[in-house]
């Protein structure tokens, strides 16, 4: 049986957590829970949850694709 591992688009993540949040996540905060539920997914699963690329910016990790959207 084989087990087929997709990746989420990291605007659709970004959106999902937004709405949750009815909008109150500020970008920094996005972008730690986002690092942080990836890290997890791939250390558990041993795939990326996110198809992007954190970047180590002053404050902490960053998508910059997401951060200048």
């Amino acid at each position: 049986m084989e087990v087929r591992i997709m990746t989420i688009d990291v605007l659709q993540a970004a959106k999902y957590l937004a709405k949750r949040s009815k909008w109150e996540y500020s970008n920094l905060e996005l972008h730690k829970i986002l690092y942080i539920a990836h890290m997890i997914y791939l250390g558990d699963e041993r795939y990326p949850l996110l198809e992007a690329k954190f970047e180590a910016w002053n404050y902490g990790p960053v998508i910059p694709y997401l951060y200048y959207h």
